[in-house]
C-alpha cells in the first residue's frame, strides 16, 4: 500500500473590523467578528482538528484594545501577523473611509514604506514582539513591497494569488499570472518569478485548470489588466470559470477537496504539497461581510471548512503550520 500523500496546511485569515454589504465599513467601527467570531466560531473548529491558524491583523484591529486582548488570550495556539489596509495607518490615513479599497502599490515607495514601518511598530508595541508574516490588503503588492518587508524583518509574505489579476481602479492593478503555486523565494525585479530575496512567498492556494498547463514564462507575457487581453481571456476563453480557490466563501467543501486531490496529483511522488487556505474573519460573523447575513449562513461556511479538514485528516498525512513556520520548514531548494 502506498504511503498517504504529505500535506503542509496553513490557514491564513485577514483580520479586520466588521464590514457589510459591498465590503462597506460599519459605522461606528465594530469588532464583533474579532472579539466574538474568532473565539466563538473559528478557534473551536481549529482546535478540534489541531490547526494552528495565522491571523493577519489590519491596523484598525491592532489599534483596538479589546481586539488585542482577545487575540493575546489565544497565546501559542495561533500565529499573529500583519495585513496592510493603508486607510488606517499614517501617513495619509483616512479613518472615515467607507471601504478599504487602496492597493499599497498605489502609494509612492516612500509612503508605502512609512505605512509598513508604522504598521510593524504598532504591532510590536501592542503584542511585545515583531511580526514576521504579512499579506497586502486586496493582494495589492508592488515591486518595492517584498524588498521593504524583508528589510523590516518579515520572513513570509502571502499576497500572491496565482492565475489572478486585480484592479484597484481603471488605471492601476496587480497581475499574478505566471506566479508559482508552491512557496518560493521571489525575485526583487518581478515577484512572480523565483529569485534572490530572502523573504518566502507562500501563495494563496488558487488553481486554474486552463492556465496551469501553460509555462509560467509564457503567462508572465500576458496582461489581463489590458482591456483587450482581458476581453479575450474572459469572454472568449472564459478562463476565470476554470479557477478554484481554497477558500470557503468561494468554493464548496467538495470543490475544495477536489482541488486538493488535483494539486496532489501534480506533485512529484514524495514531495509535500503546501496548501494555503485564505479567508476573512468577518465572513464568519453574521452581517459583517457580503457572504453571511445569518447564523445559518455562517454555519454553512464553517461546515465547508470542517468537511475539508475531516477529509485531509482521513486521507493524507497532514502537518498544520503557522505561516512563519513555513520559513524554517521550506528551504530555498524546494
Amino acid at each position: 500500500m502506498n504511503a498517504p500523500a504529505r500535506i503542509v496546511l496553513t490557514i491564513t485569515i485577514d483580520t479586520e473590523c466588521d464590514k457589510g454589504l459591498r465590503w462597506r465599513v460599519q459605522k461606528p467601527m465594530r469588532f464583533e467578528a474579532v472579539n466574538r467570531g474568532i473565539p466563538e466560531r473559528l478557534q473551536p473548529l481549529f482546535e478540534r482538528y489541531g490547526i494552528k491558524a495565522t491571523y493577519l491583523l489590519s491596523p484598525e484591529v491592532i489599534a483596538d484594545a479589546d481586539s488585542v486582548a482577545t487575540l493575546q488570550r489565544l497565546g501559542g495556539k495561533v500565529e499573529l501577523g500583519t495585513h496592510l489596509h493603508g486607510e488606517y495607518i499614517e501617513p495619509q490615513a483616512d479613518w472615515e473611509a467607507e471601504a478599504t479599497a487602496a492597493f499599497q502599490s498605489q502609494y509612492s515607495p516612500e509612503i508605502e514604506r512609512q505605512k509598513l514601518e508604522n504598521l510593524t511598530l504598532a504591532f510590536t508595541r501592542a503584542f511585545g514582539y515583531a511580526p514576521t508574516s504579512f499579506r497586502a490588503g486586496r493582494f495589492g503588492i508592488g515591486r518595492q513591497s517584498l524588498p521593504t518587508l524583508q528589510e523590516l524583518g518579515y520572513r513570509v509574505d502571502s499576497s500572491v494569488t496565482p492565475f489572478m489579476a486585480w484592479h484597484a481602479d481603471a488605471s492601476h492593478g496587480v497581475n499574478f499570472l505566471g506566479a508559482p503555486q508552491q512557496p518560493y523565494y521571489p525575485s526583487d525585479i518581478d515577484f512572480r518569478k523565483a529569485g534572490s530575496l530572502r523573504i518566502l512567498e507562500v501563495p494563496v492556494t488558487v488553481h486554474n485548470y486552463f492556465w496551469h498547463r501553460i509555462p509560467g514564462f509564457v503567462l508572465r507575457c500576458l496582461n489581463p489588466l489590458n482591456r483587450y487581453q482581458s476581453f479575450l481571456m474572459g469572454k472568449i476563453l472564459k478562463v476565470q470559470k476554470k479557477t478554484t480557490w481554497f477558500r470557503p466563501t468561494y468554493a464548496s467543501g467538495e470543490q475544495m477537496i477536489d482541488l486538493v486531490r488535483n494539486l496532489i496529483g501534480l506533485k512529484h511522488a514524495g514531495q509535500p504539497c503546501v496548501l494555503n487556505m485564505m479567508f476573512h474573519n468577518v465572513e464568519f460573523w453574521p452581517g459583517a461581510s457580503p457572504y453571511a447575513a445569518t447564523e445559518k449562513e455562517v454555519n454553512e461556511l464553517l461546515s465547508r471548512i470542517e468537511r475539508v479538514l475531516a477529509c485531509l485528516r482521513t486521507e493524507y498525512e497532514v502537518k498544520s503550520l503557522g505561516l512563519s513556520e513555513l520559513y524554517g520548514a521550506y528551504s530555498s531548494r524546494n
